[in-house]
């Protein structure tokens, strides 16, 4: 197909594509709808949305998301995690036995005999501690059980108070679920704020980092973020850090090596580069046209074999044999001339060798009656003899 053709139905695609991904881009209904709740991708009330781009714009600090787990080979050793209601706790690998077991009790049919022990399993992974205890803060907001910490309801709501002196300028805390932190994993931390004797945000100090638990991740929800002193504990919890990032992964946000990306681990990334230039050069060499452009005709016959045929029949009828041999018999004059390159009498002689001295236009040209099929088919086993000669002399010629 010749490039003017092609041109319609490619521009027909980007056309599409592009309308497709504007009306995709300037919907505002998905980001309310498409992510998970406490994604920083949903515009929501119960998303963190507001959250991310108001830390975006009124701080300098590095801000981004995390679609895999903690390391500390890529995560700044200064920096805050936050993780807001966690879909899921990611496995270190000294818990991925236990870690089947409880997925393997949670498929099981209901009802189940026996709820998952879930304070078995150390608060974090391998890397998330040696992170932590590197200088990196990780916020742990939780609305359900959590390894070994596990959020509770209080029997009465009491009111939320700061008893720990950190922090200034937060004090009050208004969150629309009045949870508090319970598991064993509380006997290590120091209380921040309380419900009652139940702690409300406690803080887990490691090495030269810490972990916050807070049990109402709703107040940085996008629906309770301006409301009493939350946004002033947001800033607090991140004042200070070199860069700030937000736990997609426990969201189902999760980047995974593509094609392109195995093949370069495996050491193919050398080999993908030469293809590609390969690929450019021919498609460069493709578009450069040599000489004249050639013009688009199209060949209409089905068969060659049928239009020779064809050819015959009209020859067979509008011609008598005597004719036809003549046309036959000039056409080997002319083939003559060009092969050997004579011309005048020196031609006439050397066909009148080839011919045997048979001189078919004189006699073709003066005789009154049309020859016999077996006269026809006398003169074209000698004509046919004189091309086949003339041949051979040419191509020795060649050699020689």
């Amino acid at each position: 197909m010749s490039p003017s053709r092609l041109t319609l139905p490619l521009l027909a695609i980007v056309i599409y594509v592009s309308v497709a991904l504007i009306w995709l881009g300037r919907d505002r209904r998905l980001a309310r709808t498409i992510y998970q709740p406490c994604s920083i991708q949903n515009t929501a009330p119960e998303g963190l949305s507001l959250a991310f781009a108001y830390l975006n714009a009124r701080t300098g600090t590095k801000i981004g998301l995390l679609t895999r787990p903690i390391s500390p080979a890529y995560i700044e050793t200064n920096a805050v995690v936050l993780r807001v209601a966690p879909h899921f706790k990611p496995v270190s690998i000294q818990n991925k036995e236990a870690e089947e077991e409880e997925k393997e009790n949670l498929k099981a049919p209901r009802p189940i005999a026996a709820k998952p022990d879930l304070s078995k399993n150390p608060l974090l992974t391998e890397k998330e501690e040696r992170w932590v205890r590197e200088g990196g803060r990780l916020i742990l907001a939780l609305g359900t059980d959590y390894g070994p910490v596990q959020p509770e309801w209080p029997s009465t709501a009491s009111p939320i108070k700061k008893v720990y002196p950190i922090w200034p300028g937060v004090n009050m805390l208004d969150p629309p679920a009045r949870r508090v932190l319970g598991g064993p994993a509380l006997s290590r931390t120091l209380t921040i704020f309380s419900m009652g004797d139940k702690a409300v945000i406690s803080r887990l100090p490691l090495g030269s980092g810490d972990v916050v638990l807070v049990s109402c991740f709703e107040i940085f929800q996008n629906a309770s973020l301006g409301k009493s002193q939350h946004l002033e504990l947001l800033e607090s919890l991140i004042s200070g850090r070199k860069a700030i990032y937000f736990d997609e992964y426990v969201h189902g946000f999760e980047n995974e090596a593509g094609m392109l990306a195995l093949l370069a681990q495996f050491g193919f990334g050398p080999l993908l580069t030469l293809l590609c230039l390969l690929g450019l050069i021919y498609f460069w060499r493709c578009r450069v046209r040599i000489g004249p452009a050639e013009e688009d005709y199209a060949e209409t016959r089905t068969h060659a074999v049928d239009f020779v045929d064809s050819l015959a029949q009209f020859y067979n009828r509008a011609l008598p044999r005597r004719q036809a041999l003549l046309l036959y018999y000039n056409h080997l004059v002319h083939h003559t001339g060009i092969q050997s390159g004579l011309r005048g009498e020196a031609l006439q002689t050397r066909v009148h060798e080839l011919t045997k001295g048979v001189d078919f236009q004189d006699t073709m040209a003066h005789g009154s009656t049309d020859i016999n099929s077996l006269e026809l088919q006398r003169a074209m086993t000698v004509i046919n003899n004189a091309f086949s000669e003339t041949v051979r002399r040419t191509e020795n010629g060649k050699s020689q």
